[in-house]
């Protein structure tokens, strides 16, 4: 009894900390000025779109940043999908030097917090002369260490069987890579492209240190600057995302469980 009561107890905790606060970003969108600054109900009894009025129409701003966010989420994806595939590759079917030391210390960047890597990556941009350009953002989040272990991973379940039968056949390692590997990588990495993808759509730290050019900035930055249409760019803000998961959620379901079992 009192278990089921924790587990009642958590999924009530979940619902209000995840699912609770959408509804009401969603059905804030539609409220009037006056009930929006009333805030003592939750569906709208004004039904309006004068909030997305304001942030489609007549915020010209929200439309270069929701650009920005595109440009900067796709690029980083990208190259990230790119270099974690090549990454995963020479980990999971070579054997080179310091190869396990190398991963290991992946699997350390991958577990530190941004903070603590903040400083060097601001020194290692200004001196390339990449301060307050969208690549200051795009190309560290290219360099995705949990892309390069997630694949290593997944590519480890692939049978070397398989690679023996394709060098018998002829093939090279570059061949099997892009003929054979990749295709059989296809649900590790469409779930790959939507977790990097949601990274980079929201990240808030980043731009906010590397780019000062307010021309330059993702949405991400921006999404509190109208209170007049605070739920309309919220919404706004989750719509790619949320097509991007319901796209590719069996993928990334099913990859976070193989990963989970190996």
């Amino acid at each position: 009894m009192l278990k089921k009561g924790v587990i009642k107890g958590i999924a009530i905790a979940a619902f209000c900390l995840s699912v609770f606060p959408m509804i009401v970003t969603v059905f804030g969108s539609f409220m009037s000025d006056r009930e929006m600054m009333g805030g003592a109900h939750i569906l709208p009894l004004d039904f309006t779109l004068r909030q997305y009025e304001t942030v489609l129409l007549q915020t010209p701003q929200y439309l270069l940043w929701f650009w920005n966010s595109v440009e900067i989420a796709c690029l980083t994806v990208a190259l990230a999908v790119v270099i974690s595939l090549m990454a995963g590759y020479a980990f999971s079917k070579f054997r080179f030097p310091a190869r396990d030391a190398l991963f290991f210390v992946y699997i350390v960047v991958m577990l530190m917090p941004f903070q603590a890597t903040l400083v060097p990556q601001y020194i290692m941009l200004k001196s390339l002369n990449l301060l307050n350009t969208k690549a200051s953002v795009i190309l560290p989040g290219a360099c995705s260490a949990f892309g390069a272990f997630m694949m290593a991973q997944y590519m480890k379940g692939i049978g070397d069987d398989i690679m023996e039968a394709a060098k018998l056949d002829g093939m090279n390692a570059f061949s099997i890579f892009i003929w054979i590997i990749i295709p059989l990588s296809k649900p590790a990495i469409s779930a790959l492209v939507i977790l990097l993808f949601i990274e980079s759509w929201a990240m808030i730290e980043q731009p906010m240190t590397f780019i000062s050019d307010i021309t330059l900035h993702p949405l991400s930055l921006h999404l509190g600057d109208s209170s007049s249409a605070l739920y309309a760019g919220g919404v706004v803000f989750l719509i790619l995302p949320l097509l991007i998961y319901l796209f590719g959620h069996d993928d990334l379901i099913d990859e976070i469980g193989y990963i989970s079992i190996k």
